[in-house]
């Protein structure tokens, strides 16, 4: 299976991974700007990891070999982050897509 054409990943999102405690009980994240990737509206009725069915409000696409940074295991980043044209979004649903040989690509649900 061919990879997704690069002229098609048209968007940037910021990331906020890796969220630590600052001790006063709330979290800071450190921000990644992922490049090359698409996120398009979506209305799709999902089940979460902790049996709760939400409406998503976008589905990130992430390609395996055009999509930077690199190797990011988006199952790792569930209940974090994602900032796109302004919006803020929550990472709740994160599916990897695989061709014969490797991993095609990531598809994230945002809430």
């Amino acid at each position: 299976m061919k990879q997704i054409p690069r002229r098609l990943l048209i968007h940037s999102v910021v990331w906020a991974s890796n969220p630590q405690g600052d001790g006063w009980g709330g979290q800071t994240a450190t921000p990644v700007t992922v490049e090359h990737v698409r996120v398009e509206p979506s209305s799709k009725l999902v089940q979460t990891p902790d049996n709760e069915k939400v409406t998503l409000s976008a589905v990130l696409i992430y390609d395996g070999v055009n999509s930077t940074p690199k190797n990011i295991d988006w199952t790792a980043a569930l209940r974090t982050e994602v900032t796109f044209n302004g919006r803020k979004y929550t990472v709740v649903d994160a599916a990897p897509f695989y061709d014969a040989r490797r991993l095609h690509h990531w598809e994230m649900g945002l809430l």
